[in-house]
């Protein structure tokens, strides 16, 4: 940081080569905490019913506050602030060239991946702003140990796809339902018309949230406190993000997509944990084309 004491010179700013210094060490921390800071970011992105899926807005990064309990050690004043800065977008620029220095910095309301980690670096030194014998990357190494890591929420949507989607069991139900599922698919993406292609006609090779939402309700899939529209919308964000820390651009799901959210309703609305993955599977997709009979024939 450039308020940071230079170890070499005992003033206040940093050499350039204790900044190059600092900067090796922070890449390397992030690069074997990568990671981690995916599934954090990922998980609060997600967590909003109007910001973009691979972005945070106030209120998610507030989530994320309240969840490490940093309101105690930071003001809302100097959290909101550091929301700000970190959100100021040096990408846009004027399109002739000609744009005035002002014209660089726009704030979007809306954390991207990157800006994410620098709001978490002004977190750490936010945090320990009375401790002045720690350089500011100590402070964010132990904010992230000691406080992030095991506070902070995460989407283990990774472990997901190995562990559960990768089983040969489940696979095999899958396989067995494919033709029922593909006409639930093709039904329910079909239902919204606001979205129309270039030929004017609507597409049933992707389903969008609102499709998925409804479908949900015509099934009775909801559960009250278990599965409602938030979490509807939280796993439609999640199989559409992806694996680094920037989000796919469109807003639809494949049919691919469609199978994996099937089976993450499937484990939240059969919860028990004794029950193989497999059999709370076949006995969720029994219920729905119980329920969807009259779509399926």
């Amino acid at each position: 940081m450039r308020a940071d004491i230079s170890l070499s010179t005992g003033e206040r700013g940093m050499t350039p080569g204790e900044v190059s210094d600092s900067l090796n060490r922070l890449n390397d921390f992030l690069t074997t905490h990568f990671r981690s800071t995916v599934m954090i970011f990922e998980h609060y992105a997600a967590g909003s019913h109007t910001g973009g899926k691979g972005s945070m807005d106030r209120g998610e990064f507030w989530k994320l506050i309240k969840d490490v309990n940093l309101q105690r050690n930071c003001s809302g004043a100097d959290i909101d602030l550091i929301f700000q800065k970190s959100n100021l977008d040096n990408s846009i620029r004027d399109k002739s060239g000609g744009g005035s220095a002002g014209s660089n910095n726009v704030v979007d309301s809306e954390l991207e991946g990157h800006e994410f980690v620098e709001a978490i670096i002004r977190l750490a030194v936010c945090k320990y702003k009375k401790t002045n014998t720690m350089d500011w990357e100590t402070k964010f190494e132990q904010f992230y140990i000691k406080d992030l890591l095991p506070q902070a929420k995460q989407t283990n949507k990774v472990g997901f796809r190995e562990e559960v989607l990768t089983d040969i069991q489940i696979k095999n139900v899958y396989k067995r339902n494919r033709v029922k599922l593909k006409r639930l698919f093709n039904h329910f993406s079909a239902m919204d018309t606001s979205n129309l292609n270039v030929s004017n006609a609507h597409t049933s090779s992707s389903m969008n949230v609102k499709e998925l939402i409804t479908m949900a309700r015509q099934l009775d899939i909801m559960k009250p406190g278990m599965l409602t529209d938030t979490t509807v919308r939280t796993l439609f964000s999640q199989v559409q993000l992806s694996d680094g820390m920037e989000a796919e651009d469109d807003e639809e799901m494949n049919f691919e997509e469609f199978k994996e959210v099937l089976c993450a309703m499937a484990f939240i609305w059969l919860p028990n944990p004794w029950t193989p993955g497999h059999k709370k599977l076949k006995t969720f997709f029994s219920d729905i084309f119980a329920a969807a009979s009259d779509i399926l024939g």
